[in-house]
């Protein structure tokens, strides 16, 4: 049971990080470098805040 839920887990980040570098990617190619740049600096921002709001528990089970 444990082990299938683990699977689950990587799959579904996995599969996460397969789309969101690829709506990235559609996203640079239709913008300007400095559009890019700004969206780019939001996303740090957001993910740095978001590392001390996880902390981990929603992996938890």
């Amino acid at each position: 049971m444990i082990a299938r839920k683990s699977a689950l887990i990587i799959a579904t980040q996995l599969a996460n990080g397969i789309l969101g570098y690829i709506g990235l990617k559609f996203i640079a190619l239709y913008m300007q470098p400095w559009e890019y740049g700004i969206i780019g600096f939001a996303y740090g921002f957001v993910a740095l805040f978001s590392l001390f709001g996880k902390l981990g528990f929603n992996l938890a089970h």
